[in-house]
């Protein structure tokens, strides 16, 4: 983190955005977007990269310990058509959130990458990111099962018992 300019210590926060673990050895950068090359290493994945939530802690950890400045998490999520990790990230990076705070760390806002499906500069439409699935032919909406869970999550500020074992 020296690569950060001594200017940074006037800033007032810090927004910081997180998706990934990239290991560099055995994995190399070419198995980035290469979900079929981390299978078979046996990392567990989304549709783009390597699933490693605690990777945000350390993150969070690294910038507070050295700056000591609010954090906003300005973008956080997966990739993934099929909603099936999505409800599941939803809620490790919930409780890695709440020990953070419960550890006296200053975060100040969370934002979920993203909303709906989106447009990937370099990939299109074709990587889903979304709480809510858009049809690209119909430009119809429709919430994933992922919706509801992180909505549940944002209005009861707690994750309800039934959905810590999904």
């Amino acid at each position: 983190m020296e690569w950060v300019p001594k200017h940074f210590e006037k800033v007032d926060f810090f927004g910081m955005s997180y998706y990934a673990r990239v290991p560099h050895d055995p994995m190399p950068i070419t198995y980035i977007e290469t979900p079929e090359k981390m299978k078979q290493l046996g990392r567990p994945h989304d549709d783009m990269w390597e699933y490693h939530p605690e990777g945000l802690r350390t993150c969070i950890d690294r910038y507070w310990k050295k700056y000591k400045k609010p954090i906003i998490i300005t973008e956080n999520g997966v990739c993934d058509e099929r909603d099936a990790l999505r409800p599941r990230a939803i809620i490790d990076y919930a409780k890695i959130l709440h020990q953070a705070l419960q550890d006296g760390i200053d975060i100040r806002g969370y934002f979920w990458w993203s909303t709906w499906d989106n447009f990937e500069w370099h990939l299109g439409p074709t990587k889903r990111f979304g709480l809510y699935e858009v049809d690209l032919e119909t430009k119809e909406r429709k919430p994933r099962p992922s919706a509801e869970i992180f909505r549940k999550l944002a209005h009861h500020k707690m994750i309800e018992d039934e959905l810590k074992e999904k």
